[in-house]
């Protein structure tokens, strides 16, 4: 029988980069129903209430606070789709909460955004999460630094290639992120609480010439590449969230006990027994 505490009130808030208005605008779409259909671990019968907040220059600028009935996991409410615009960049957080413990896990519910251009073409953005990222747990634990390596940067002035990274820091400290080459050359930045930048990697790469590159931070920082027009970041043509380097240990201590075990398993697997 599971003990009531090991359920959950609340999914860990959902986080979306919101681009200029020149960029276009981030549409997201809602769904009560969906969220307990894929998160809710027992009958759930109470208040669901969902909440919409957006930073922008390390400022809250708005707040939205929707509250859904549910009988027996249902409700008649239907999805629902809001649109946010911003002049600058910003961040939007989605937080989640049930008036008594049911989910079984803190992982919000899939889905992703729509960055809807001027030009009526759209974008897909994933969502990522505010916190309780295993990833990012393991890999701070081990090594007290964040870390991210993405091996597809690529700018090139002559085809009209531009590429960015986008960085958000949605936490109440700020942080200093380093961005290196596989060249050597080194980019710092500063980043305010509730603040996202993006960088333009033009200065950084070699022109024409796929490149990696190394991203460490003091603290989590969220990380997007975004390819764009060469000189223009507000003409977007992709939204790449950025998963990090993972933290989980590659090897374990096996003690005189559990070694047979392990050989045991090993050669089970070896021979297709498992």
């Amino acid at each position: 029988m599971t003990k009531k505490n090991s359920y959950f009130n609340y999914l860990s808030p959902k986080i979306f980069p919101i681009f200029p208005a020149e960029t276009g605008s981030l549409h997201v779409l809602t769904s009560p129903q969906f969220i307990i259909d894929t998160r809710a671990g027992v009958s759930f019968t109470g208040k669901l209430e969902i909440k919409f907040i957006v930073y922008t220059n390390g400022k809250e600028i708005s707040s939205e606070t929707l509250t859904f009935e549910f009988e027996n996991s249902k409700t008649t409410a239907s999805p629902f789709m809001r649109e946010f615009t911003l002049a600058n960049h910003g961040l939007l957080e989605i937080h989640c909460n049930a008036d008594t413990p049911i989910f079984t896990k803190i992982i919000p519910e899939p889905g992703y955004g729509i960055l809807e251009r001027p030009n009526g073409s759209s974008i897909s953005i994933n969502r990522d999460m505010k916190y309780a990222h295993t990833r990012v747990i393991e890999q701070m634990r081990h090594h007290n630094r964040f870390c991210m390596l993405h091996s597809a940067v690529l700018s090139d002035g002559e085809r009209g290639i531009g590429n960015s990274i986008l960085l958000g820091n949605p936490y109440d400290q700020p942080l200093v992120t380093r961005l290196r080459t596989q060249e050597g050359k080194m980019v710092s930045e500063k980043l305010l609480p509730h603040t996202v930048k993006m960088i333009d990697l033009d200065e950084l790469l070699v022109s024409g010439l796929p490149q990696t590159i190394m991203i460490t931070a003091n603290n989590r920082v969220l990380t997007f590449d975004v390819k764009h027009h060469f000189g223009d970041q507000t003409r977007v043509n992709s939204v790449d969230h950025l998963d990090p380097y993972s933290g989980f240990k590659t090897h374990r201590t096996l003690d005189l006990l559990s070694m047979p075990r392990f050989l045991i398993s090993r050669f089970a697997n070896q021979l297709n027994l498992r």
